[in-house]
């Protein structure tokens, strides 16, 4: 479906009469043909230039390598501007699968205002088809500069962009910010571009400071519970006398065995004595050993001898002889 004009004057030749456009059909969007403008003056070089880079494109669209065609349509509008071109191009991007691309062209189009008011009422009929399947962002923001998207240069206000996630880079006030979004198809969305929040400063100025004082309290251990050290020196004490006093009873005993076993005539009496000093020894004997270790149990469980010392007890039980050793 066309509507009447003519060639650019720089695309001649009886096969090139006709340029292509896109039209929607029943099974989708197929090429087709549609007159153009005439197309403003250029110098004989360029046209040839052009000329011959749009054939090139117009071969490459017969052969559905699209992104290649796009690319060189709009070539020859970069050499020679022509709107025509340019909608080649925009059917190109558009069944090549990228609408932003060709929804930026025609952006262009109906902003040039050398472009026939015909060219621009197609570009905007196209617009209308592309915009449920981009995304479109309004980029504002004061004292902006160096504005990228995806790593392209944009300028400041209305672009399209493919569906996805995006990022958006620039200057404000000299200070780089960074924006990321996610696009939906159809969807319009609002990009401010402002400065960055001052980070807190972590400097400032000079404080005198105090030197801290730490005051640490003394710690005062509180008294263990436990018998004096006194208790178990009274007990040792009693244990040598008593270990004394077994000794000399048991050799008192052994002295009166053998003036008993001497006499020629012995009596129950002498027996008696000298069982009576043998059962006193063994009392005696008896009486220093649990004393010793009664002292002993004392000294290890039953008495405090305070924090830092070295504590120890033991008794020592030779022949004739019973000793407490300690240290304290």
């Amino acid at each position: 479906m066309g509507r009447p004009g003519c060639l650019p004057s720089w695309v001649s030749g009886p096969s090139t009469r006709w340029l292509l456009c896109g039209c929607l059909t029943l099974g989708g969007l197929a090429p087709t043909l549609a007159p153009i403008h005439e197309a403003c003056a250029a110098d004989p070089a360029a046209k040839k230039r052009a000329g011959q880079r749009f054939k090139e494109a117009e071969a490459l669209f017969q052969k559905h390598a699209y992104v290649e065609a796009a690319q060189a349509f709009e070539e020859a509008n970069s050499i020679a501007p022509h709107p025509a071109v340019l909608l080649n191009a925009i059917n190109a991007w558009s069944l090549a699968g990228q609408p932003a691309r060709a929804a930026l062209l025609c952006q262009k189009i109906i902003g040039d205002s050398g472009a026939d008011d015909k060219s621009k009422e197609e570009a905007r009929s196209k617009l209308v088809e592309l915009q449920s399947k981009v995304g479109r962002l309004n980029i504002r923001g004061a004292n902006t500069s160096k504005i990228t998207l995806d790593g392209a240069s944009v300028q400041p206000g209305e672009t399209f962009v493919d569906p996805g996630d995006h990022i958006i880079k620039a200057e404000v006030n000299g200070n780089p910010v960074q924006r990321k979004i996610s696009v939906v198809a159809g969807s319009s969305q609002q990009v401010i571009l402002d400065e960055p929040e001052p980070a807190p400063s972590t400097k400032s100025g000079p404080v005198s400071e105090t030197p801290k004082t730490t005051s640490v309290s003394p710690q005062v251990e509180p008294p263990k519970k436990g018998l004096p050290p006194a208790v178990v020196y009274v007990g040792g004490v009693l244990t040598l006398g008593l270990a004394g006093v077994s000794v000399w009873s048991g050799l008192d005993t052994v002295q009166a065995k053998k003036d008993f076993d001497a006499k020629p005539n012995r009596t129950e009496a002498d027996k008696e004595a000298g069982v009576a000093k043998q059962t006193r020894t063994n009392v005696l004997i008896g009486a220093t050993a649990v004393t010793g270790l009664l002292t002993i149990g004392i000294g290890l469980f039953a008495t405090n001898w305070g924090s830092g010392k070295k504590e120890g007890t033991a008794l020592r039980i030779g022949p004739g002889s019973v000793a407490l050793e300690g240290t304290f």
